[in-house]
């Protein structure tokens, strides 16, 4: 039983340079967002601490009463040392995560314009085969077939001919595949 597979046009692939919607830049703004309310976090740190507090007593006696109660506190930091070198590690940590995120977009844009180029190269390739390849391709075998049959060329040189041919028509789905 035969298998065919039919043949079916294949559509321009078209690259999409939105950057902005890329999963990978979304993660480094995340991770940079994380970053920066860290250095919030620490640096909020440094002010008072205000506490509030409500809560409910009782004795382990018989008939013991309920006793609700309610305290506030503030404590105040003293010493700033410590937390100044956490401040100062944040910031150096919210620094990294933004030229990661710059060399993130930085490779990006390079990788796009490394493809565009090979496609663009694969598109010229295959323009050129629809052009004017295709039509030598099938000269050449035309040629080379007429003049073996009267005699012109031996069978070493028509086989030659032929592999020319061949070797354009090969180029051109190698291009076509790799276009795609």
């Amino acid at each position: 039983e035969d298998i065919r597979v039919p043949l079916q046009e294949l559509e321009p692939v078209l690259l999409n340079k939105d950057i902005q919607n890329n999963a990978g830049l979304k993660l480094a703004n995340e991770q940079l967002s994380y970053e920066r309310a860290l250095l919030d976090v620490e640096r909020n740190l440094w002010l008072p601490d205000i506490s509030v507090e409500v809560f409910n007593g009782t004795n382990r006696f018989a008939n013991a009463k309920s006793y609700w109660g309610w305290q506030v506190g503030i404590s105040v930091p003293l010493f700033f040392g410590e937390q100044k070198a956490r401040v100062a590690s944040q910031k150096h940590s919210v620094m990294m995560a933004g030229y990661s995120r710059q060399q993130y977009e930085v490779r990006y844009n390079s990788t796009y314009e490394q493809l565009r180029n090979e496609l663009e190269k694969y598109r010229q390739n295959i323009d050129y085969y629809q052009t004017s390849g295709k039509q030598i391709s099938d000269e050449l075998i035309k040629f080379a077939t007429s003049s073996y049959e009267i005699g012109e060329i031996d069978f070493f040189r028509y086989i030659q001919s032929l592999e020319n041919a061949t070797q354009l028509r090969l180029d051109y789905l190698d291009n076509l595949a790799k276009y795609n």
